[in-house]
């Protein structure tokens, strides 16, 4: 009977129902559609049977949502980012809340659920913005951290500005347990603020510049970026991220949490001046944009 079914289709029939098979199975292990890379993956010869023949039931019923026809398009991979995309924000939001209120020993902070609203809203804004305009970027933003770096300093200064912002959740968290900081709410609205307009900064960077990569390297077609916010200063990212981490202690009511935060910056200082080393070095035309644009961080200051 197996033989007759196999034997019965096409081979069209066959050819359609393996890439759905493949597809199917490569969305749920996170690959790439495994059709689009006209790779093969090979069932058991009675399990296959069973998916081709659940395959072709599903085109034949009207009535069960054809979800094998949804997997098979050409933007498969897309939403595979896309999806990646989203559950990394949602992981993330888990591990900040929980940095925030297991050292505070409650959750009857509304300072905190203000700056994770703040916080999140503005990061679910600039991920569906690339997801819509610049996937290839936001594959590039997801690819970060101490591990994604290639040079050794670069390694350590990450391992220390990662740090440094986990101190700063959890001393924002023991600060709320025990009273250190009483801030009044005007300044806990100026941190959200400066929250706010530190990811607007950071929107525009985005925007103007596809090649923002997460780690510092030099890619193969990349160009020097000298309009929008680099016309002003040249890392216009580091200015808004300073920004956001300096509203966070606030918009958290916690200047204890200042300290781990002043101990972030020369680390930034030295991941900045690292990479225009690189950028000098490895990017035609990045030296003649440093002449032309003086400021690093704050026009007329740095």
């Amino acid at each position: 009977m197996r033989k007759q079914t196999s034997a019965g289709m096409s081979k069209r029939a066959r050819c359609d129902a393996s890439i759905e098979v493949n597809l199917i199975f490569s969305m749920r292990t996170g690959d790439a559609p495994a059709g689009a890379r006209r790779n093969s993956f090979h069932f058991a010869q009675p399990s296959y049977e069973l998916i081709i023949n659940l395959v072709r039931t599903l085109r034949e019923d009207p009535v069960v949502p054809c979800i094998l026809r949804v997997f098979a398009r050409p933007d498969n991979v897309m939403n595979n980012l896309n999806l990646r995309a989203w559950l990394s924000l949602v992981v993330l939001a888990v591990i900040m809340a929980l940095l925030l209120f297991v050292p505070a020993g409650t959750t009857d902070d509304w300072q905190a659920w203000m700056f994770l609203l703040v916080f999140f809203g503005a990061s679910v804004l600039q991920t569906a913005y690339l997801m819509k305009h610049d996937p290839a970027l936001l594959q590039r933003r997801m690819r970060g951290g101490p591990l994604a770096e290639k040079e050794t300093a670069q390694k350590a200064i990450m391992f220390a500005t990662s740090s440094g912002f986990i101190a700063l959740l959890v001393v924002s968290g023991l600060d709320r347990r025990y009273g250190w900081s009483m801030v009044p709410i005007e300044v806990v609205i100026v941190g959200d603020i400066l929250i706010v307009v530190g990811y607007l900064i950071i929107f525009f960077v985005f925007r103007e510049n596809t090649f923002t990569a997460a780690t510092i390297e030099v890619m193969n077609d990349q160009r020097v970026i000298s309009t929008g916010p680099y016309a002003l200063v040249r890392h216009p990212m580091y200015a808004g991220g300073l920004l956001y981490l300096l509203g966070m202690p606030l918009a958290l009511g916690s200047y204890v949490a200042l300290i781990p935060f002043a101990a972030s910056v020369p680390f930034l200082f030295w991941r900045l001046f690292d990479e225009e080393r690189l950028l000098t070095k490895d990017l035609p035309g990045y030296a003649a944009y440093c002449e032309k644009v003086r400021w690093r961080l704050i026009p007329g200051v740095f």
